[in-house]
């Protein structure tokens, strides 16, 4: 009995946030610092688990909250030197029983489509209607699948490297249209700038502004 009491109590060293994609339910996500390893791991292990995208596809994990936001790598060198999401940083953000939304951003980085998963403080997003920081259509499971669908087809993704070697010009606005190139080609580009209608500042402000009526919340 007292052992099941000590589950349901507060503990200082253990925090639950509830985290949803859009038009589903909430999802607990425990970090636990008390066995002394890597909460940053922990919580994307999580994040994949719930989502689907495998854990080498996320690129980061962005929680926003206020005042502050906790940033967690997931590649590059940048993930060996990741602080661990250290339990005073996330203290000073975050609070038991917070909840977010994710907002997901699909790329193509480090030879790999990516997402990188935005978790939207409660204050910042509706439940039914789209705000400017989260679209309900972008970020619900019909268009997250597809994104998982288009990360785990190996024979897409080798199209996609050898047109954008081919179209590769080594200067910043030739790797800006080699990528386009590569995009529009692989017919992937409606998945990376998913515009909401409610939102003009939705999507990549870099990207050609074709609508895309799948694609559109």
């Amino acid at each position: 009995m007292a052992d099941a009491m000590e589950d349901t109590e507060p503990r200082e060293d253990r925090v639950t946030i509830k985290v949803k994609i859009g038009g589903e339910d909430y999802h607990d996500i425990v970090i636990d610092w008390s066995d002394g390893k890597d909460t940053s791991q922990i919580l994307i292990d999580q994040l994949s688990l719930l989502t689907g995208i495998p854990c080498e596809n996320i690129d980061c994990v962005i929680v926003n909250c206020v005042p502050g936001h906790v940033y967690i790598s997931n590649s590059g060198p940048s993930r060996i030197d990741r602080d661990k999401f250290p339990r005073e940083k996330y203290n000073a953000y975050i609070t038991d029983g917070d909840c977010f939304a994710i907002a997901f951003d699909f790329d193509y980085y480090m030879d790999r489509f990516i997402s990188r998963l935005n978790l939207v403080s409660r204050q910042n997003y509706d439940d039914e209607l789209c705000t400017r920081d989260f679209c309900q259509y972008s970020n619900a499971r019909p268009m997250l699948n597809r994104r998982i669908k288009i990360m785990k087809n190996a024979a897409l993704l080798a199209k996609f490297k050898a047109i954008l070697r081919a179209a590769y010009i080594p200067t910043s606005t030739g790797r800006v249209m080699a990528a386009h190139r590569a995009n529009y080609s692989c017919n992937i580009q409606p998945y990376i700038t998913a515009k909401c209608k409610r939102n003009p500042y939705s999507g990549n402000p870099f990207s050609l502004k074709t609508y895309y009526p799948r694609t559109h919340g």
